[in-house]
């Protein structure tokens, strides 16, 4: 997990050089999330070949075994997939917040900041953990007499649904944060306006 991690800080350069120059996502007539989600096709597909290199690595490792060529086969790509999306939620989540002003990050409790830090430092590495170690489905199969190839193929989706998750997640996050900001604004200002009326009655 640690080294698709490291991996997915390298390979998703291309991401890391959109969130580090936002004055450009604002010149293109294209949502910030929905350019970010493009600048992941490349390096998503850029990992193929690191995919089959991580099959026969995986296949070697284990003797050469003839059972073990289709459950590596099956979960190489999605597992390495899986283990990329944390470097990607790392990547994003530095990204500028274009609804947020330092007023109000500033007003965060100091127990809160370092709860916060703590949080923003380990998910990435937990999303990358959750996503690589469905590699463990097939071992456990083999230990309980049941299939390779279905249980690959099982490990294999948790690990495309994480990483469904992450890119869902990039395209989506700005409205989702701009919904949470207006609702808050919009409590805000109705819980003034009720002060306001009992004060003058």
């Amino acid at each position: 997990a640690l080294l698709c991690f490291v991996l997915g800080l390298e390979v998703m350069e291309p991401l890391s050089q959109e969130v580090d120059q936002p004055d450009y996502n604002d010149s293109y007539p294209v949502e910030r999330g929905e350019l970010m989600v493009r600048h992941l096709v490349a390096p998503l597909v850029a990992l193929v070949p690191l995919s089959l290199v991580a099959a026969v690595a995986a296949v070697l490792t284990l003797g050469g075994s003839t059972r073990a060529i289709a459950p590596a086969a099956i979960m190489a790509l999605p597992t390495l997939w899986g283990g990329v999306s944390g470097s990607i939620v790392s990547i994003v989540r530095d990204a500028p917040d274009p609804f947020s002003s330092t007023k109000q990050q500033a007003f965060i409790p100091p127990e809160m900041a370092g709860f916060s830090t703590a949080l923003r430092l380990l998910l990435p590495l937990v999303i990358s953990t959750l996503a690589t170690c469905t590699v463990l489905l097939p071992r456990a199969a083999l230990r309980n007499g049941d299939s390779l190839v279905g249980a690959a193929l099982r490990g294999a989706v948790g690990s495309l649904l994480v990483i469904g998750a992450v890119c869902y997640w990039v395209k989506v996050r700005d409205r989702v944060r701009l919904k949470i900001r207006q609702f808050m604004d919009e409590g805000r200002s109705q819980t003034s306006a009720q002060r306001q009326q009992r004060s003058q009655a």
